[in-house]
């Protein structure tokens, strides 16, 4: 589409790689999350409690 449009791409694949992340930041299926509970030594409760905020935080600018 932005080939067609003759528009740069870049935009909207770091936009569109910033709303999965964002949006998947309490679930464990991507990973850079698997990374970062497994170095912070935390179990999958203590990590989803410590990411609990952030992700409300950031939910709401993903849905416009």
């Amino acid at each position: 589409m932005t080939n067609r449009a003759r528009a740069d791409f870049r935009p909207y694949v770091y936009a569109a790689c910033h709303l999965a992340n964002t949006a998947s930041l309490l679930l464990l299926s991507n990973l850079t999350n698997l990374l970062a509970m497994n170095s912070s030594g935390l179990d999958f409760l203590a990590f989803a409690r410590t990411m609990f905020l952030p992700w409300c935080a950031l939910l709401p600018s993903n849905t416009s």
